[in-house]
C-alpha cells in the first residue's frame, strides 16, 4: 500500500497501484473506479494528491473523465490505419481478432439529395439503396453508418437481411463483385460534436468527440462509384495511422 516514507511520491505510488489493479482485473475496461471522496479514504491521503494521480492516469490514456458520470478505466483503442486501399470493417477486424457484430438500423429505398447524387454520380432526384447500421466492436457501439449505393445496381440488397452481415460479402455471394478486390476510394476526414441522435446511437455525451468520415469507393475498373458511406466513429475508441509513401500521400486544407 502507500508508504509515506518512500521516495517515492504519494501520487505516482498511487498511480502504480491504479495500474497494477488495471494489470490484475480487479478495475477492468469500461469500468467506474471509486470517487475521489473513496481513494481519499482508501489511500488515507489529501483530494489534491488524488487529483494529481488521475490527472496522470488520464494523461496516459489509462483512466478516462466521463462529464457527470465519473472515472473510467479506458478501454483499448481499435488501432486503423488511414489508406486508400478498399476493405472492409468485416475483412479488417477478422485479421486483428476484435470480437464484432453489425446492427442494422434502417434499408430502403430512397431518393438521392443533390449532395448524395453528387458523391454518387447520378441524377438528382435518382434512387438510391440506404443503409443505416451500427457497429460494434468488443461489446461498445463504435460506429453509425450510413450507406448509399446506386439503386439500380445494388437494389437486390433490400430483399436480404443484412442483420450482422459483410456488405462486401453479401455483393459477392450475390453478384461476384467484392469492392476489396476492384476498388479504391477517397475519404475526407473531420473531427466534430456527436449530435443527439450519434450522441444515443454511440452510448456518448455531449462532450465526447466524433470522428467523420465521408467515403467514396470507386470501381478501379470502370470510374463507376460504388457507395458513398459517411461514417461517424466514437473517437474515444479509435486509435489512426498513416504511413507516407513517397508520392502517394497528399493532404489538402479546406478553409
Amino acid at each position: 500500500m502507500i508508504k509515506n516514507d518512500s521516495v517515492i511520491p504519494l501520487y505516482q505510488q498511487i498511480v502504480d497501484d491504479i495500474k497494477h489493479k488495471i494489470e490484475t482485473s480487479e478495475y477492468v475496461a469500461g469500468q467506474m473506479i471509486p470517487s475521489e471522496t473513496k481513494l481519499c479514504e482508501l489511500y488515507q491521503v489529501s483530494r489534491i494528491t488524488i487529483r494529481n494521480a488521475i490527472s496522470k492516469l488520464v494523461d496516459d490514456e489509462i483512466l478516462v473523465k466521463r462529464h457527470g458520470k465519473g472515472t473510467f478505466v479506458q478501454s483499448e483503442k481499435i488501432s486503423s490505419e488511414l489508406s486508400t486501399h478498399c476493405s472492409g470493417f468485416t475483412t479488417t477486424w477478422l485479421q486483428r481478432n476484435i470480437t464484432f457484430y453489425t446492427r442494422m438500423l434502417t434499408a430502403q429505398k430512397q431518393t438521392a439529395t443533390p449532395k448524395i447524387a453528387g458523391k454518387l454520380g447520378i441524377s438528382e432526384n435518382s434512387a438510391t439503396v440506404y443503409l443505416k447500421r451500427v457497429r460494434y466492436a468488443k461489446g461498445h457501439a463504435v460506429i453509425l453508418e450510413h450507406v448509399y449505393l446506386p439503386y439500380d445496381k445494388f437494389k437486390f440488397l433490400l430483399d436480404i437481411d443484412l442483420e450482422n452481415k459483410s456488405l462486401y460479402a453479401t455483393m459477392e455471394e450475390q453478384i461476384g463483385f467484392n469492392p476489396e478486390h476492384h476498388c479504391y476510394s477517397h475519404t475526407i476526414m473531420e473531427v466534430n460534436e456527436p449530435n443527439s441522435e450519434e450522441a444515443s446511437l454511440l452510448e456518448l455525451n455531449d462532450r465526447n468527440a466524433v470522428i467523420i468520415m465521408g467515403e467514396t469507393v470507386i470501381n478501379s475498373t470502370t470510374g463507376d462509384v460504388v457507395h458513398y458511406t459517411k461514417q461517424i466513429y466514437a473517437a474515444c475508441y479509435f486509435r489512426f495511422s498513416i504511413t507516407n509513401h513517397t508520392d502517394q500521400f497528399t493532404v489538402n486544407l479546406n478553409q
